[in-house]
């Protein structure tokens, strides 16, 4: 088979792209607002429907559901700390759901009971050293006499280091939050069932292990291999469309000087400050730079390396005008100094701008800093030696 004939075979007919397709076209509020992986963000909503005292209207029972989970996945681990027997007795409405107390993600606290359950929450990031048994040791120092759960939330039940924890995966959240939906549907408002909806649907499709997006994915890559890998080697690259639309808008400025850059630092000057003499040959002490990087660019007003004496007086002048260089640090880096930095464009503007769109915010961040500042900063270094 040519490559021609792999590429027709892929787009001709279908039925798995087309479902693909399907499935990421289908509007999502979370996914929308990028929410997908932001562990801070899945533990709030969680927080939310945990908390029997929350809007969703249901009571303790997406925490009966949770612990039920927890009990379920615990094998032997939990003793006598919670039994399915005592959620069968216990009223749970008087329990509270804490974010970030002492830094652990959720804090389950039923005073009633003398239960507590913390929970540390994992999407992408791993555990930090000793953080599970610093945790627990912070738990049981405040609640000495209650009951203690802890439990490790990963997207596949990853093993925690300290044997104390339960593992338990978003699959299991995803399983409670579908049985809630599905028997008691009629208790809830309309609004906040579409909510809860587009979480379970979020968590889905983009987070649990063998989800049907993944198992799409991974099913046209064995059937379309030869297709896939000749779209990936010839797939656009982001960061490279950005620098050569941003390097030519410069480029196309009367009042900017293009400077050495590479696609991820881009280096010019506004003329007006283009002043001091380069001791390196198209290199300057002060450059405005650009950093074209983790699907955002990035505005730095950087000292870079050169005469320390003139890089001495750049700071204490930059330091008498903190309206105009920012704040400074404390202390002159050695080697390259921020004055202040700020993003210029967005992780969504990077994405989802065309060309022009690309063109024109640029435009619009440089205008504003010459206006704002330029003058300003050419009345600073002006005169220096």
């Amino acid at each position: 088979m040519t490559d021609l004939e792999a590429l027709m075979s892929f787009i001709d007919d279908n039925e798995d792209l087309e479902r693909l397709e399907t499935l990421l076209d289908r509007f999502n509020i979370f996914e929308a607002l990028s929410l997908e992986r932001h562990e801070i963000r899945h533990s709030a909503f969680i927080r939310w429907l945990l908390d029997p005292s929350e809007t969703h209207g249901l009571g303790d029972y997406w925490l009966r559901q949770f612990l039920q989970k927890v009990i379920k996945a615990s094998d032997g681990i939990l003793g006598n700390s919670l039994s399915l027997f005592d959620l069968d007795d216990w009223n749970l409405g008087g329990a509270e759901v804490r974010k970030e107390w002492r830094n652990i993600d959720l804090l389950i606290l039923d005073e009633h009971n003398l239960f507590v359950c913390a929970i540390e929450n994992k999407v992408d990031s791993g555990e930090s050293p000793g953080q599970l048994r610093r945790y627990r040791e912070i738990v049981g120092q405040e609640f000495a006499s209650y009951r203690k759960v802890f439990v490790f939330l990963t997207i596949s039940r990853n093993t925690p280091s300290d044997a104390a924890y339960v593992p338990i995966s978003y699959g299991d959240i995803a399983d409670a939050i579908e049985n809630g939906l599905r028997r008691r549907e009629s208790q809830l408002n309309h609004e906040i069932a579409l909510f809860v909806q587009q979480y379970l649907d979020m968590v889905r499709r983009r987070i649990v292990e063998d989800s049907e997006i993944q198992k799409l994915c991974h099913r046209l890559y064995q059937n379309h291999r030869r297709a896939l890998d000749l779209i990936f080697e010839h797939r656009p690259d982001r960061a490279a469309e950005v620098y050569r639309v941003v390097q030519d808008y410069i480029e196309s400025r009367d009042d900017l000087v293009p400077l050495k850059s590479t696609k991820a630092y881009i280096k010019f000057l506004p003329k007006c400050l283009d002043v001091i003499p380069a001791e390196i040959e198209s290199e300057r002490i002060l450059p405005w730079l650009l950093v074209n990087l983790n699907g955002k660019v990035h505005f730095k007003l950087e000292m870079g390396p050169g005469a320390e004496q003139m890089r001495e007086q750049i700071y204490e002048k930059a330091k008498s005008l903190p309206g105009v260089f920012g704040k400074p640090k404390s202390k002159l880096s050695p080697k390259y100094h921020t004055f202040f930095s700020e993003t210029w464009i967005t992780p969504k503007e990077y994405d989802e701008l065309d060309e022009e769109g690309i063109k024109q915010k640029m435009g619009e961040r440089i205008q504003g800093l010459l206006d704002k500042k330029g003058k300003a900063m050419a009345d600073a270094i002006k005169g220096l030696p």
